[in-house]
C-alpha cells in the first residue's frame, strides 16, 4: 500500500477517535450538567423557601409588637431609656453620650418623642428580648421599626450617628417611595397567598449603613384599637452578606452558581452569594417568581459547573484512554478495508492501484515482468466465462507460490500479470518467470469432454524511474514471446 494513503489512514482513525472521544465527553458533559442543573433547581428551591420563611418570620414578630403594642398603649404600661435631644433630633444610644442600656437597640426621631413612640419601642425592645432566645432563622439580623407620622427610626442593633442621619436619609424623608402599599390590616391577615404579602417590600437600594446593596420585607405593626391601618413599619434588610450567610448550608462551595433577586420592574439585580462577572455565552439562568415584586434567579457558568462534577476528571481521564483504544481499533479496520480494495476478488493478488506503492519501491533494484495468458479469449469462448475464471485463478496461485513475500504480484487487467521481483540480476528474474510458466504448464483442465493446458508469454525489464515506461518495456518484449508461441486448446469432441 502506499505511504500517503497510509498516512491518510492514521490520520482518519486519530480524526475519527477524537470526533467519537469527543462525542462521548460531550454526552456526558450533558449528562453531567443537567445534573448539576437539577440540583441548582433544587437549591434555587430551597432558598425561595428561606426567603418565604425570613418573610414569615417577619410577619409573626410584627404580629407579636402589634399585639404587645395595642395592649402596653392602652393600659399606659409603656417605659423606655432616657431619650436624648442632639442636633435637633431625639434618641439614645446613638452615640457614647447617649448610651442608657444595653438592652435597647438605637432610637431617633425627629419630633419629642411621644407616648405611642414609646409604646412602640417598648413593644419593640420586649419582642426582641424574646426574639433573642428563640429559633427563628432571623433572629441575628438587621431589623427596624419606622414610621412617617412620627417621623421615629427604632433599630433593633445599635446605630452609630452621623453614619445613619435620618436628616438625610432618603427612605425616612420619602418613606412611601420605598412602600407604596399599605394594605388593610384584615384583609392582610386573611389571605394564604405568600406571593401577595411578599409585593411589599422596597425597592433595592445602596444601603449607607452596610454599604451594599439591599432591599428590605416590610411587614406592619397595628394599633388595633384604634385603626386598621399601620402605626409602623418593621423592615428586615436583605444583603448580599446577610443572605450569602444564610444560603451557605444550602448550596456548599458551589462556586460555579451565582444567586440573585431581581427587581422585576426594573430588571436590578442584587447578587446574594460570591458574585462573578456574567459571562452570557456559558451561563444559563434558573428564574422563580419570589412575589410579583421580585424573582430568584440562579446563573449557572455551564463550563465551570461540568468541570466541578468529583467524577469529571475520571470520566475525561477514562475517555481519553477509550480514545486511544478506539484510534487502534478504527486504525485496523481501516487499513484492512483499504488492504482489501488492492485485492482482485478473483486471484486474490493485487490490483493495479498498487502502482504508487510499487513507484516508492523503484529506489531498490528489481525487475517487472508482463504475463498474458496465451488464447484466453479463446477458452472463454468455448468453454464459459466460468472456466476462464478457473483458469485465472489458478494461474493467480501460481504467480505468488513462486514468489517471495519481498514480491510483488498485480492482475494488471483481464488475463494480464504484472510481477515486480526485487532481485539484482536479469538472470534471477529469468528464473522466478521461467518457474511460474512450468507450473501453469505442467496443469490440465478439464471442461466436459475437453482439456486445456494454460500457458503464459511473459517479457521483462528492468525497474526504472519511470513505472510506466518499464511496463511498456516488458510488454513489448512479452508480445515477442506471443508471437513465437501459441496455446491450442483440444479441441472438443463433436
Amino acid at each position: 500500500m502506499q505511504i500517503l494513503s497510509i498516512y491518510k489512514v492514521k490520520i482518519s482513525s486519530i480524526i475519527a477517535a477524537i470526533f467519537i472521544s469527543s462525542g462521548l465527553l460531550f454526552v456526558s458533559a450533558l449528562l453531567i450538567f443537567s445534573w448539576q442543573r437539577n440540583e441548582i433547581i433544587t437549591n434555587t428551591s430551597e432558598i425561595k423557601n428561606l426567603l418565604i420563611r425570613i418573610f414569615d418570620e417577619n410577619e409573626n414578630i410584627a404580629d407579636a409588637i402589634t399585639t404587645k403594642f395595642t395592649i402596653t398603649k392602652k393600659n399606659s404600661l409603656c417605659s423606655i431609656p432616657k431619650v436624648y435631644k442632639d442636633d435637633g433630633f431625639y434618641g439614645f444610644n446613638y452615640s457614647s453620650a447617649t448610651t442608657t442600656t444595653p438592652v435597647y437597640g438605637t432610637l431617633l426621631a425627629l419630633q419629642p418623642v411621644s407616648k405611642m413612640t414609646e409604646c412602640l419601642v417598648y413593644s419593640a425592645n420586649i419582642i426582641q428580648s424574646t426574639l433573642a432566645n428563640s429559633d427563628l432563622t432571623t433572629k441575628n439580623g438587621f431589623r427596624y421599626l419606622i414610621t412617617d407620622k412620627t417621623k421615629m427610626i427604632y433599630s433593633f442593633q445599635r446605630l452609630e450617628y452621623p453614619r445613619f442621619n435620618i436628616k438625610t436619609s432618603k427612605m425616612f424623608q420619602d418613606l412611601h417611595a420605598y412602600i407604596p402599599m399599605i394594605p388593610d390590616y384584615y384583609k392582610r391577615k386573611l389571605t394564604n397567598s405568600i406571593m401577595s404579602k411578599g409585593t411589599v417590600a422596597t425597592p433595592l437600594y445602596l444601603d449607607i449603613i452596610t454599604n451594599a446593596n439591599t432591599y428590605s420585607v416590610v411587614s406592619f405593626v397595628y394599633d388595633l384599637n384604634d385603626s386598621k391601618t399601620p402605626v409602623a413599619y418593621l423592615l428586615y434588610d436583605h444583603t448580599t452578606g446577610e443572605l450569602n450567610a444564610l444560603i451557605k448550608n444550602i448550596i456548599g462551595d458551589k462556586d460555579w452558581v451565582t444567586y440573585y433577586v431581581q427587581e422585576v420592574s426594573t430588571k436590578k439585580n442584587m447578587c446574594i452569594n460570591d458574585c462573578h462577572a456574567s459571562q452570557p455565552l456559558l451561563t444559563e439562568r434558573i428564574s422563580t417568581h419570589l412575589s410579583t415584586t421580585f424573582r430568584l434567579e440562579s446563573e449557572i457558568n455551564i463550563l465551570k459547573s461540568i468541570y466541578a462534577f468529583p467524577a469529571f476528571k475520571f470520566i475525561a481521564i477514562i475517555l481519553f484512554f477509550v480514545g486511544l483504544v478506539l484510534q487502534n481499533v478504527i486504525h485496523k479496520w481501516l487499513i484492512r478495508s483499504m488492504a482489501d480494495s488492492f485485492i482482485d476478488p478473483l486471484t486474490g493478488l493485487y490490483t493495479r492501484k498498487i502502482s504508487p506503492f510499487i513507484e516508492k519501491k523503484m529506489k531498490y533494484k528489481g525487475y517487472v515482468s508482463m504475463i498474458d495468458c496465451n488464447k484466453f479469449k479463446e477458452i472463454n469462448d468455448l468453454f464459459g466465462h466460468s472456466a476462464g475464471d478457473q483458469v485465472l485463478i489458478f494461474i493467480g496461485q501460481a504467480i505468488k507460490t513462486e514468489l517471495r513475500s519481498q514480491d510483488i504480484a498485480v492482475r494488471y487487467g483481464g488475463d494480464e500479470f504484472l510481477v515486480v521481483m526485487l532481485v539484482d540480476e536479469v538472470k534471477k528474474a529469468q528464473q522466478i518467470m521461467k518457474r511460474i510458466q512450468q507450473r501453469i504448464g505442467a496443469r490440465t483442465f478439464t471442461f466436459g469432454e475437453n482439456t486445456v493446458t494454460p500457458c503464459i508469454s511473459f517479457g521483462i525489464a528492468q525497474l526504472r524511474d519511470n513505472l510506466s515506461q518499464s511496463i511498456q518495456y516488458a510488454d513489448e518484449k512479452m508480445y515477442v514471446m506471443k508471437k513465437a508461441s501459441q496455446l491450442t486448446p483440444q479441441e472438443p469432441d463433436l
